[in-house]
């Protein structure tokens, strides 16, 4: 069930770290796919292998624990290298998202936010959804500011005025982590 639950947050995270990429790249750079899983597959690789880790640390056998670890790594890093594989053949390299980017924006933090709540759900203490949604909401909420930010920093360097970023930083902000407070807040209500 915990390799299931981490695939399952694998692949959000996969299509987050392209949607961000495909938002994130500025022209003449079309290579989103390639950076997108030049990016997602070593930290992915590197989440498995800690969680393999932790299944040796807590008195599991190596060899399950590595199998397992791959069999975690390959669906995710799968559906990025298919995401790589159809921006190449579809997007000339792309795609590069420049119509309606607030709702693309929102879907890529919603994915982010998707995939950070089941890893901490994942390798939370058992029997605490409230610590979990606790430490999911404060790993992604300024994790999702910093790239908010960069996004803003872009903006500005294609000519919008901060005044016209401004408002775009906060919705891009408020809706992402406004549904990482809501969640963090439904465990503790769940327990009333």
């Amino acid at each position: 069930m915990r390799s299931i639950r981490l695939v399952l947050a694998g692949v959000p995270l996969s299509g987050a770290a392209f949607l961000l990429c495909a938002l994130l790249a500025q022209p003449p750079h079309r290579v989103t796919g390639v950076v997108a899983a030049a990016i997602f597959c070593p930290l992915w690789f590197a989440l498995c292998a800690a969680n393999a880790l932790g299944g040796i640390a807590d008195g599991h056998r190596a060899r399950l624990e590595a199998g397992l670890a791959g069999v975690i790594f390959t669906g995710p890093a799968a559906v990025s290298l298919l995401l790589w594989w159809a921006s190449r053949t579809w997007w000339d390299g792309g795609p590069l998202i420049t119509a309606s980017r607030t709702v693309w924006v929102l879907t890529a933090g919603i994915l982010l936010w998707a995939g950070t709540a089941q890893l901490t759900a994942v390798w939370r203490t058992p029997g605490s959804p409230v610590r979990a949604m606790s430490a999911a909401a404060a790993v992604f909420s300024p994790l999702w500011a910093a790239v908010m930010v960069v996004n803003l920093l872009l903006g500005l360097s294609v000519g919008y005025s901060l005044t016209e970023e401004i408002p775009v930083l906060l919705i891009n902000l408020a809706v992402p982590v406004g549904i990482a407070l809501i969640a963090r807040i439904l465990p503790e209500q769940d327990r009333t």
